[in-house]
């Protein structure tokens, strides 16, 4: 397969668990925009990682309020 699968920057939702995605959806109650936006904002403010990583910050972010 292509190279590029093990960039670190080439990442898609697909490499988010679904574990992850429903921890984070039952944080949000269920609100799939929010959470949505939830992980737009820490992309503009921490560009550059992977997707998993936005995803947990903003569960540790959740649940740390």
């Amino acid at each position: 397969h292509s190279p590029e699968i093990n960039f670190p920057n080439f990442q898609n939702k697909e490499s988010v668990s679904m574990g992850l995605k429903n921890h984070l959806f039952m944080l949000v109650k269920g609100d799939k925009d929010l959470a949505e936006r939830l992980i737009n904002l820490q992309k503009q403010k921490n560009p550059g990682h992977p997707e998993k990583w936005y995803w947990e910050k903003v569960i540790y972010d959740l649940e740390r309020h």
